[in-house]
């Protein structure tokens, strides 16, 4: 530009010259290097030469200004003509004050060519005045600019676009200069601070950033403007309110036409939503991990009310309702130590207070502010008025804890005017609410959790407790141990009272942890029997058939039920606290109550869960006396029963000796089947029988009854056993048609034979007898016939036996074959005798006895049926026999 410069220079002052022939051949060949230079450049120089009007272009001009190749004339019209006409003033103007002061002339204008396009040509220039100072000339180049000037136009048009785009985002943007100072922000972000582009601009934007975050967000961009690189940071910017928010600022480079760094280019969104969002999360998270902590859960809400302080609020209580309209402070917690001891020990709440409201309703509340007299409306009194001004409440939520569908408690939060002194808002009830519904449901499912657990320990007592009143059936020795294991897991004190005989309550079981306390209540007692015309206590219990709970024992009731001075000390120094008493009812009737009691040693009291578990403990109880007493007197029925089916005594045989035993199958209350007796004839014979009936209880006694009056009627005259059996068979059948019950029976007619015995046996399908000789030897004596009661006549085939002295024949039921040994076999007739062999040198008298004592301890204690056990021995002399076998010690003159 400036070579080219100097050859306009040149060209003016050759152009006032001589022509000189050299000179004009070296500016034709300048001319000629100009026109190729220009023409490479896209560039044209004019000559205007006043004086005579003519206007000189070299190079590309005509192309410039879109005129055809050698079309321009030379002059300043036809140039003037080819400018737009809305520029042709503008131009004029421009060469006029050129002209006219001197100043270097530049325009830019639009030119319209021969084709009617329209091309921006840029020119510059200069004036030349002469000594006198009157224009001569003016020099200039020129340049088609019109791709400059479109793209600029583009570039003009995006950044308009940018920035009206950018006034329309819903974020924060902003530009700044290589230094770092603000060159514009969009429309948001001065709507955000509430300031004016001239108060942004420059550092003024830094104003906003909160003091604690302006070093670190300068430190970052400085960094980022050293680097050329982009940032982001997090950072508290002032709102127009005046509050801060949490934004996000992302910048990049800005890069210029020219490729230079040209500053910065950012935006800010605001995230402060989001971070509350994600301390919301975190905080719900913790107060998750608490609330579902091992703990108990008074533990577990404690921890929470400490969770959410100072993070949601200055203070944070739990309510819980334990009945209609009642609340009982759970939790609370206070950023003051001192105020948190102030929270706790305030009253219930109004149930029209706030906090009443919303347990009554379920519908959360917002207080934003709290004043003096809303806190003084809802206190009981003055006390606790002032308590609660102590606690200066700027603002609080209340939220209700509800849990599948039910209202459980309250949860509140506020705010103090000495801490935080923060106005809580409607997204402060959203999180009171969230908090609200994690607690309901930790509550409810601790409450299930302990109500299933408490419900699985109650039915596990009470299995128990089925378990030892089914146990025994000595009722008062079972209602002590019931009373004993009753304490201490369910009361401190168990007390039994049943009715007497004479209609009063006598104390069967007193119980508590302590024995001297035992015996000091029992010496109570008997000091201070009960009043029958009580209005309280076992004595209208049972007068009443009602039970009774009393949640809280007052001084009020231990006045009204005590008898005297000293009686009312001895209860206050029990120091009861709470009482359950129960009536113990038999088919509607109450005979006798169940009392429990609680003291302050465990702080216990009882509920209405406590009652239902003592009635159904008395119900088992009262049906555990009731079997035990209907037992007893079933009982003595069979035993009366079975022992007159049984001789009272057995008779003394000459040369005999006799031995029996009977041993029932458990203790019952049927009487059994198996009988036997001795029964003397006519003619001094003795008849021998044994039997067993077929079932028990008393169809089986009257057979038995049958069977044994029968025999001895029938003996009297006819003592032979095979007729005698035949003859029972007969008597059965008549006096019982149709009966599907039997007999099986074994007769023996016993008669002197020399120094020993003969016995001649009938059996009616009973077992064989067992002869157990003197000399150690067993046999068996197989006597066969059918079952009595059965046939319509049986004749059964007779046996005989004869006993040497010392020999002893042992009739038996099928109890004793058939009981199973610990191996749980039959002990079949090899057992049997096995058994008696071993004991055979007992008496005859004894020798019953034992072999069903030996059989029933080989079965463990049980038998599985009656036994009755009948021995005929003969006597043996006191000295030894003159074979060598030692004689038995039987007295000769009847059994032992």
């Amino acid at each position: 530009m400036a070579r080219g410069a100097r050859l306009i220079r040149g060209l003016g002052r050759l152009s006032g010259a001589a022509r000189m022939r050299g000179v004009e051949e070296e500016l034709r060949a300048s001319r000629d290097r100009l026109r190729l230079a220009l023409d490479a450049a896209g560039m044209g120089v004019w000559d205007w030469d006043l004086a005579d009007g003519g206007l000189l272009w070299w190079g590309d001009l005509e192309r410039v200004h879109g005129m055809a190749p050698g079309s321009f004339d030379g002059t300043f019209e036809r140039f003037l003509a080819a400018v737009h006409a809305d520029d042709r003033a503008a131009v004029q103007e421009r060469i006029g004050r050129t002209l006219t002061t001197g100043e270097p002339f530049s325009a830019e204008f639009r030119a319209v060519g021969d084709d009617g396009r329209v091309r921006w040509v840029s020119t510059e220039g200069t004036a030349v005045f002469d000594r006198a100072g009157r224009p001569r000339r003016m020099l200039g180049v020129a340049r088609d600019v019109t791709d400059v000037r479109r793209a600029d136009a583009a570039l003009r048009e995006s950044e308009d676009r940018f920035r009206r785009m950018a006034d329309h985002a819903p974020v924060l943007i902003w530009v700044s200069d290589p230094s770092g100072a603000r060159t514009w922000l969009n429309a948001e972000w001065l709507r955000h601070t509430g300031r004016s582009m001239e108060q942004e601009l420059g550092d003024g934007w830094a104003e906003n950033v909160h003091p604690d975050d302006l070093e670190r967000r300068l430190r970052a961009s400085r960094r980022a403007i050293e680097r050329r690189q982009a940032f982001e940071i997090e950072y508290r910017l002032r709102r127009a309110d005046g509050s801060y928010g949490w934004v996000l600022d992302r910048a990049v480079p800005r890069i210029g036409r020219d490729g230079d760094f040209a500053g910065l280019i950012g935006s800010c969104v605001d995230i402060t939503a989001r971070l509350e969002h994600e301390r919301r999360g975190e905080l719900l998270a913790e107060i998750g991990v608490v609330l579902n902590g091992p703990m108990a859960l008074e533990g577990r809400l404690d921890g929470l009310v400490r969770t959410v302080l100072p993070a949601v609020a200055d203070s944070c209580v739990v309510d819980l309702i334990t009945g209609p309209g009642r609340l009982v402070r759970a939790a609370a917690a206070h950023v003051d130590p001192e105020r948190s001891r102030v929270l706790a020990d305030l009253p219930p709440p109004l149930e029209d207070s706030p906090i009443g409201e919303v347990a009554a309703t379920g519908r959360p509340m917002l207080l934003p502010d709290v004043s003096d007299e809303l806190t003084e409306r809802y206190s009981r009194g003055p006390a606790d008025a002032q308590a609660r001004a102590r606690l200066r409440v700027r603002s609080a939520v209340v939220a209700p804890l509800v849990a599948r569908g039910r209202r459980i408690g309250v949860l509140s939060l506020s705010t103090s005017r000495d801490h935080s002194d923060r106005r809580l808002t409607e997204d402060d009830l959203g999180l009171a609410e969230e908090i609200a519904e994690r607690v309901a449901l930790a509550v409810d499912n601790a409450r299930l959790y302990e109500s299933e657990h408490e419900l699985r320990r109650q039915m596990e007592f009470l299995l128990e407790a089925g378990a030892l009143l089914s146990s025994s059936l000595d009722h008062e020795a079972t209602l002590r141990a019931l009373a004993a294991l009753v304490v201490p897991d369910l009361a401190d004190w168990c007390a039994v009272h049943l009715r007497s005989e004479s209609g009063g309550l006598t104390p069967v079981a007193i119980a508590h942890a302590d024995p001297e306390r035992e015996r000091w209540a029992s010496e109570l007692a008997a000091r201070h029997p009960g009043d029958p015309d009580a209005l309280a206590g076992p004595s209208a219990v049972v007068r009443t058939g009602e039970p009774q709970l009393v949640e809280q024992v007052t001084d009020e009731l231990l006045v009204a039920a005590a008898r005297d001075e000293q009686h009312l000390g001895v209860l206050r120094e029990m120091g009861l606290t709470s009482y359950v008493c129960v009536p113990l009812a038999v088919r509607g009737r109450p005979i006798g109550a169940l009392s429990l009691l609680a003291t302050r040693e465990s702080g216990r009291r009882f509920g209405p869960a406590d009652l239902r578990l003592a009635r159904q403990l008395a119900e088992r109880a009262a049906v555990a006396i009731d079997n035990a007493r209907l037992f007893r007197a079933q009982q003595r029925i069979a035993d009366t029963l079975q022992q007159a089916l049984l001789p009272a005594e057995l008779p003394v045989v000459p040369g005999a000796a006799l031995g029996a035993a009977y041993l029932p199958m458990g203790t019952g209350v049927e009487a059994g089947g198996d009988f036997y007796d001795v029964v003397r004839s006519e003619d001094g014979r003795w008849l021998v029988v044994i039997g067993d009936v077929c079932g028990k209880g008393p169809e089986a006694a009257s057979l038995t009854a049958l069977a044994r009056y029968t025999i001895r009627a029938l003996a009297q005259h006819d003592p032979c056993p095979a007729r005698l059996l035949a003859q029972l068979n007969d008597a059965v059948l008549h006096q019982r048609p149709g009966s599907t019950q039997f007999l099986t029976a074994c007769a023996g007619l016993v008669e002197r034979a020399g120094a020993g015995l003969r016995v001649t046996l009938a059996s009616a399908g009973h077992p064989p007898p067992l002869v157990l000789r003197a000399s150690g030897a067993t046999e068996w004596v197989r006597a066969s016939g059918p079952l009595v009661g059965i046939r319509r006549s049986i004749r059964p085939a007779p046996a005989e036996v004869a006993l040497e002295p010392g020999d002893r024949l042992l009739l038996y039921t099928d109890g004793l074959t058939e009981a199973r040994t610990g191996r749980g076999r039959f002990l079949g007739e090899e057992g049997l005798a096995a058994v008696a062999a071993e004991i055979a040198d007992a008496p005859a008298a004894e020798l019953a006895g034992r072999v069903a004592d030996r059989v029933r301890e080989m079965c463990g204690g049980r038998l599985h049926d009656d036994v009755a056990v009948l021995v005929v021995g003969a006597a043996a002399a006191r000295a030894a026999r003159g074979d060598g076998v030692p004689a038995r010690a039987d007295d000769a003159a009847g059994h032992g």
